[in-house]
């Protein structure tokens, strides 16, 4: 693990009245005395989007039935399901707590709208494939409270965009300034097909950039690199998301924007400037 120094850049300029995201040039100081065009190799595919949920959710009874659970704890107790709907993996757990029995959904909506692809759920969306879920979760307890009242617990979300050498814009991105964070570091994930990822930051919060192609190479295009921010309660609200109806399209494209800017991975460090300057396209991209 290498310890990175906290810091953090701006990302974001006006041009033309219009806000635009910058993405720093290999090598250039983004700084508010001077602009610097974007290292990118193409305009990101696709909006910024959802790729995982978890809800909890106060029930006042659930299936009794052993047979209808996968786990059981003891301390506390509680149970939990695994089942795959449409394609789609879903878990449905519960927990007996001091304040009442407690329910808890977590599945991937982008897999509902996409079952075959690896495309993001886009944001306007997320509140159907929620619904769809909690039907599920209806079949197995009775909530307390409508679904738009559920408790967020965890929200991944995201962005794709393509450079000419994924490798070295990752490793190049290691050592670059970003926000507070008690993890940096660059591997090759086992659990994503060996892909190169960058994470950086915490036990539950925390943002990874990662090689989409090497994880998923007959769905996404040699140079696809795919940002993701796990956001947990601390995130979320900082983002004024605590339950399921604040989560608005709007409110998830600012968060997804904010831990973007903070992970500082749109910035090159100059001691890389001349080696990869043959390697870039710049190009303007839209926040």
């Amino acid at each position: 693990m290498t310890a990175v120094a906290p810091g953090s850049m701006h990302g974001v300029r006006e041009r033309g009245g219009e806000m635009i995201e910058v993405i720093a040039q290999p090598g250039s100081v983004v700084s508010n005395r001077t602009f610097s065009p974007p290292l990118i190799g193409g305009a990101p595919r696709g909006p910024v989007g959802v790729d995982f949920l978890a809800i909890s959710f106060p029930i006042i009874s659930y299936d009794g039935d052993v047979n209808m659970w996968d786990e059981v704890w003891l301390k506390p107790f509680g149970r939990s399901v695994d089942m795959v709907v449409d394609r789609v993996p879903v878990r449905i757990s519960f927990l007996e707590m001091p304040s009442g029995p407690w329910g808890r959904l977590a599945f991937n909506p982008a897999r509902w709208s996409d079952p075959e692809g690896c495309s993001f759920l886009e944001t306007n969306e997320l509140l159907p494939a929620l619904s769809w879920g909690w039907d599920l979760v209806s079949e197995l307890m009775t909530p307390m409270e409508s679904v738009s009242e559920a408790r967020l617990k965890r929200i991944d979300l995201g962005r794709d965009f393509t450079v000419r050498h994924p490798d070295f814009f990752i490793r190049g991105l290691l050592n670059g300034p970003h926000g507070p964070a008690k993890e940096a570091v660059v591997w090759h994930d086992p659990d994503g097909s060996g892909a190169l990822t960058l994470k950086l930051g915490f036990k539950i919060n925390y943002v990874r950039l990662y090689d989409e192609h090497v994880k998923r190479p007959h769905l996404a295009p040699y140079g696809t690199l795919r940002f993701e921010a796990q956001c947990g309660p601390k995130w979320l609200g900082r983002g004024g998301m605590r339950r399921a109806r604040d989560a608005t399209p709007g409110r998830l494209q600012r968060l997804t924007m904010d831990r973007w800017k903070w992970s500082g991975m749109w910035a090159w460090s100059p001691a890389r400037r001349r080696c990869s300057r043959a390697c870039s396209d710049w190009r303007w991209v839209t926040a």
